[in-house]
């Protein structure tokens, strides 16, 4: 348990690492504001992750790193709609991961 523990933050913690300051890594992959705009993501308004509060930095840093890699291969106009979809998982998955770390403490506690 601890090392599952263990590798679910560093999946947690690994996309808000690799996209620090938006802006700089949009333009670093070629990324327009207008795209960027397009996928629901302000660079003027918020331009680094340590501007949204925890959880939506953790939908907005997976899905913006997934949406680039995934863009690189089929293309850069796919990113909003990558980005969206991959946003969307990240909240699924992140919901998931609480409810099943909060059953797997109930039940510990009644076993005990």
């Amino acid at each position: 348990m601890l090392t599952e523990g263990a590798v679910s933050s560093l999946a947690v913690l690994l996309p808000a690492a690799l996209v620090f300051d938006l802006g700089k890594a949009a333009s670093i992959f070629g990324l327009s504001s207008d795209l960027l705009l397009k996928a629901g993501i302000n660079v003027t308004a918020t331009p680094t992750l340590l501007g949204l509060d925890a959880a939506p930095r953790f939908y907005t840093a997976w899905g913006f790193t997934q949406a680039i890699a995934w863009s690189r291969i089929l293309g850069l106009q796919a990113f909003p709609s990558l980005y969206k979809g991959f946003y969307t998982f990240a909240a699924w998955a992140l919901t998931a991961f609480v409810v099943t770390t909060l059953d797997t403490a109930n039940t510990l506690h009644c076993m005990a």
